[in-house]
């Protein structure tokens, strides 16, 4: 069936401190995804017999988790990337036919998850911040 796409056709690239994107695809295997949303108030007035929202012409993109295998190879490992605490970064995902999300976005969150018996792996969590261009 055309139009289904799988993890395969999912491309991960950030940006260094330089301002190159950098795919760190082969590193990552779990993504939270791209999660917009308008940002609400309640608003219900005397007499509404139910509560009542409207929108309040923001909208905002939920952080975003990248997780995998850790990696510090100089220039293209996670661990270069991402350990950049308080930076922001360019965080350009693609999707399936081409399609793209580019957002900059803050690291708020890096960490090294050692395991025994088990591979080393990282999280990050990246906040987004500013309008989201697709294209």
């Amino acid at each position: 069936m055309a139009g289904k796409h799988g993890p395969d056709e999912i491309r991960i690239d950030v940006d260094n401190s330089s301002g190159s994107l950098v795919n760190l695809s082969a590193y990552i295997d779990t993504f939270n995804g791209i999660t917009k949303e308008a940002l609400t108030e309640e608003d219900t007035v005397f007499g509404d017999a139910d509560e009542t929202h409207g929108a309040v012409g923001v909208a905002r993109v939920q952080p975003v988790t990248l997780e995998g295998w850790y990696d510090d190879t100089a220039s293209i490992g996670p661990h270069v990337i991402l350990n950049a605490i308080g930076n922001t970064r360019s965080l350009k995902i693609t999707w399936g036919n081409s399609k793209t999300t580019i957002v900059e976005a803050i690291i708020q969150t890096y960490a090294r998850l050692p395991a025994r018996g088990g591979s080393t792996r990282f999280t990050a969590t990246l906040q987004p911040t500013g309008a989201v261009t697709e294209a």
